[in-house]
């Protein structure tokens, strides 16, 4: 079961979220809420990299795909 195709899409997720330049698996900081906080800020920066990737662009008025 450990290698089924998903678990690799998963896992490389996983290493967005917690690269070495950050700590790697090792909280910055210490508290529930400010590690929380921190997890979703570096979601936040990974999905965007990934809209970026894909062209997803504001138009001023709604989210467009594409050039």
């Amino acid at each position: 079961m450990a290698g089924t195709p998903g678990n690799a899409k998963v896992e490389r997720k996983v290493a967005h979220l917690v690269p070495k330049r950050w700590g790697g698996r090792k909280a910055r900081m210490r508290g529930l809420a400010r590690v929380f906080g921190d997890l979703v800020t570096r979601a936040a920066v990974v999905n965007l990299d990934r809209l970026g990737a894909l062209g997803v662009h504001w138009d001023g008025g709604a989210w467009v795909a594409g050039p």
